[in-house]
């Protein structure tokens, strides 16, 4: 029987479930998982003993996107809800999931998540509205509904995210695309449904694979468009003092040479 919920989780060099206890205080027993664990050293969870609502696929090597991918291509819920290991999820969160899904028919649906002081991500309204810009959508608030993710040929670029030379840009490549074939994206409003650091791996965009990964996903996106983006973008951090002057040649270079499936030759120059 097909779960109506499913929830899709990334992890890294895990042995055991205990940790799913901190993500869901309110318990997970009743709640249906898959579980992609990565590992460059040959950890694994072993499936074995766990219940059918708990899967597991363990995964050799790293990069979220490609384990977001794995997740959605293996996943069986009705509804689909992404969601990071250091992020903890309050009791009763999949009924608000459900029950937005059950209302709206909009194939993504975007869930408010506090951070770790209790305030709201992004600017966003109370009530529920169609989302016109798609710069801030972090994994944990992301859901599908199955039936579009199978029928689309929509997927993470895996060549961006945590884990790549270029760790960043993935949700904003995917919802840019999104945007660009009318296919809408609805904030959810209401309550949220859990809490999560803000600060996260795309928080500090002075890092150079930061800086190179938003350059790279305006590139892929918007082609020739990305430089005077890259000279706002340049004059922003050494406004912020996140860059010197001489740094700027570097990234230009860098920019001038990389293309679409070039991404670890472009990062070693």
């Amino acid at each position: 029987m097909q779960p109506e919920l499913e929830i899709l989780i990334s992890t890294m060099e895990r042995d055991n479930l205990d940790w799913l206890r901190r993500m869901f205080p309110g318990g997970y027993e009743g709640l249906h998982l898959l579980i992609v664990n990565q590992s460059e050293h040959g950890r694994r969870i072993d499936e074995s003993h766990l219940p059918s609502r708990i899967r597991v696929i363990n995964l050799p090597g790293k990069g979220l996107s490609r384990s977001r991918n794995t997740a959605l291509e293996n996943a069986k819920g009705r509804f689909l809800l992404l969601a990071d290991d250091d992020g903890e999820y309050f009791p009763g969160f999949e009924q608000n999931v459900i029950r937005a899904h059950r209302r709206w028919d909009d194939p993504v649906i975007i869930f408010p998540f506090l951070n770790e002081t209790g305030r709201l991500w992004g600017d966003h309204r109370a009530q529920s509205y169609l989302m016109q810009r798609v710069e801030h959508i972090y994994s944990p608030q992301i859901s599908f509904k199955k039936e579009f993710w199978t029928s689309s040929d929509l997927r993470f670029n895996e060549n961006f995210g945590l884990g790549t030379s270029l760790p960043d840009g993935e949700n904003y490549i995917l919802f840019s695309l999104m945007k660009r074939r009318g296919i809408p994206i609805r904030y959810a409003g209401g309550d949220p449904i859990g809490r999560h650091p803000e600060v996260n791996s795309s928080f500090y965009i002075q890092r150079p694979g930061n800086i190179k990964a938003r350059l790279a996903a305006y590139k892929y996106l918007h082609g020739a468009a990305v430089y005077p983006y890259f000279v706002k973008l340049m004059f922003f951090l050494l406004r912020k003092r996140m860059i010197r002057p001489g740094e700027i040649p570097h990234y230009a270079h860098w920019l001038l040479h990389w293309a679409p499936g070039r991404e670890a030759e472009a990062s070693e120059n």
